[in-house]
């Protein structure tokens, strides 16, 4: 049942001609629950809804049903998503440039010369952090996409908990997707767009590790060339802007610390309209397939691709470090 206070306040600010968003983001920070908000401005949605025959209760069928939806075409989502990065830029813009500005400063911090093993190490923390720090801000910047009302403290307090989570699927999907790129390139094409919802479905439904990759896998089953065409506008996007400014800088003589300054603007604006416009995606398609089933078990094959991977990764600096050898042999007996 709605109650009378949260109906009073709405009936009260709609009079003034606020928005449903506002109201719902002015009473959710005064302490209201958002269930009771959410069913004050839609008691619609709160009622029961009936309850289907259970000829009609077939998940394999009504997954094939939902599966010929269609998703919002690139534009629709880009208007969508530029609306709410409009709404929530002062929010995004400034995880984006803490994103940017603490690993430049931990790396100038870096530059300091410090000799022999304990310098290796210092730089290896070093980037560690800068690491952890750039993971923590992607995170923040999809909770604070997720959800409209929090504010840049919340949306890092909020996500300190699942940097550990989030590091693990983003390297299972790179190891992954590594060794795919191994197998003609193709192999790895197809399990990057199958795993770009990893982060997203560990913070919008709390599934960890392997399972929120093939979760992802089976949202973007039906929808591959969907997905992989609007990945490919919203980087056209950037390439249509970028593109000529850089053209411009160039032509004009600009120094290389201008350059790498105006790079920088572009990557900070850019940044926060990339994941809300791939969120948006994501969420358009969870809103079609509905709420999947959590993955019982990982399949045997991925994590055998991820030790491959591993194994590929770790093979590169020893095979470089042969061929180098190898050409200065070459080299010395030549002489």
């Amino acid at each position: 049942m709605t109650n009378p206070k949260i109906q009073e306040y709405i009936e009260q600010c709609k009079k003034q001609g606020l928005e449903d968003q506002k109201i719902r983001e002015a009473l959710i920070n005064a302490g209201w629950p958002e269930k009771d908000v959410d069913e004050a401005l839609n008691p619609q949605a709160s009622k029961q809804p009936e309850v289907p025959s259970p000829e009609a209760i077939n998940p394999q069928q009504q997954m094939e049903h939902k599966s010929l939806a269609k998703l919002p075409s690139a534009g629709e989502l880009l208007k969508e998503a530029f609306k709410i990065y409009k709404r929530r830029f002062l929010t995004l813009f400034a995880i984006s440039f803490l994103a940017l500005i603490i690993p430049i400063i931990l790396t100038f911090i870096g530059t300091i010369h410090i000799e022999g093993t304990v310098g290796a190490i210092a730089f290896l923390l070093l980037a560690l952090i800068v690491s952890l720090f750039i993971l923590w801000s992607i995170l923040g910047l999809i909770y604070a996409i997720k959800e409209e009302s929090l504010n840049i403290g919340k949306a890092y307090k909020n996500t300190l908990s699942k940097i550990h989570s989030a590091l693990w699927v983003s390297i299972l999907s790179f190891l992954i997707t590594f060794f795919g790129y191994i197998l003609f390139l193709i192999p790895g094409l197809i399990f990057s767009i199958w795993f770009s919802f990893g982060l997203f479905i560990l913070i919008s439904e709390n599934t960890k590790g392997l399972k929120a990759l093939l979760k992802s896998k089976k949202y973007i089953k039906g929808y591959w060339w969907a997905v992989f065409g609007r990945q490919i506008f919203i980087s056209l996007i950037l390439m249509i802007v970028a593109i000529p400014i850089m053209f411009i800088l160039q032509i004009a003589g600009s120094s290389q610390s201008l350059t790498g300054v105006v790079e920088g603007v572009l990557v900070l604006f850019y940044f926060p309209l990339l994941f809300t416009y791939n969120f948006l995606v994501y969420k358009k398609i969870k809103e079609i397939k509905g709420q999947l089933p959590e993955i019982k078990k990982g399949k045997p094959l991925f994590i055998i691709f991820a030790i491959l991977g591993l194994i590929a990764l770790m093979s590169i600096p020893i095979i470089l470090t042969s061929f180098i050898l190898s050409l200065l042999k070459k080299a010395s007996t030549g002489m």
